[in-house]
């Protein structure tokens, strides 16, 4: 019997030296291995923008030039991976350096005594099931793919990344509507009365310095009626009438 991968197009087949290197994924062509490993250095890069960018205002960003530069880099990053099999390295390296900034940033908001200690564990969670999955699923399950490779440890680390980068989009959320003066709130869904799955809730889509202006047009709308019934002339003509 002809195996599987014989028949797959050699230009498509990555070197031996870097299948054996990526465990689960040397059963994937080298585009499956490129879908499976660049979004996650676009997901870390993502995350890291928003967290900078937590505290812009309606005048602009906080960093002007750092949504360019990281479309950049991603572009950059992506070509280079395209035609660079041997880069798997290199990514390895920028993976680790995007999520090593990522915790930086988290941990100053996470010292911050203003942050609630709901997102104080958030960021906790998030964190942990990222790194640790990175940690304990996908880098044993590179190395030891022969021998680990019942567990699924790689299946897992999806699982973990997933969950954990859902925490971080809960957070990153939660915090930015505080900043905007919004007043958000953690709700949960539940399953047979079992809080599951969290979800940022906003009781008033109406930010607050715009819904002061409001309230304030509607009293001094309300004062020009009172002022107008309570007028000379309006009075004669109604005793008029």
């Amino acid at each position: 019997m002809i195996a599987e991968e014989d028949l797959r197009d050699p230009k498509e087949q990555p070197p031996s030296d870097v299948q054996t290197d990526r465990g689960n994924n040397e059963y994937l062509l080298y585009t499956g291995q490129i879908l499976d490993e660049l979004p996650m250095v676009y997901a870390s890069l993502s995350f890291l923008y928003a967290i900078l960018e937590m505290e812009s205002t309606e005048k602009g960003p906080i960093y002007k030039y750092a949504s360019p530069l990281i479309i950049s880099f991603c572009a950059v990053f992506t070509a280079v991976y395209l035609y660079l099999p041997s880069f798997f390295i290199f990514f390895v390296v920028a993976f680790i350096a995007c999520v090593l900034t990522l915790v930086y940033r988290c941990s100053i908001i996470f010292r911050n005594p203003s942050t609630l200690r709901s997102q104080k564990v958030f960021i906790i969670a998030s964190i942990s099931l990222y790194i640790g999955g990175w940690l304990f699923f996908w880098i044993p399950e590179v190395l030891f793919c022969d021998q680990i490779q019942a567990l699924n440890f790689h299946s897992w680390w999806h699982v973990s990344s997933t969950v954990g980068a859902f925490l971080m989009v809960i957070f990153a959320t939660f915090q930015r509507e505080l900043v905007k003066g919004r007043k958000p709130e953690i709700i949960y869904a539940t399953v047979l009365g079992v809080p599951i799955l969290p979800y940022v809730h906003i009781p008033n889509s109406i930010p607050s310095e715009k819904l002061k202006v409001k309230q304030e047009i509607k009293k001094l709308v309300d004062v020009a009626v009172v002022v107008e019934l309570d007028s000379p002339v309006l009075r004669k003509k109604n005793l008029k009438r």
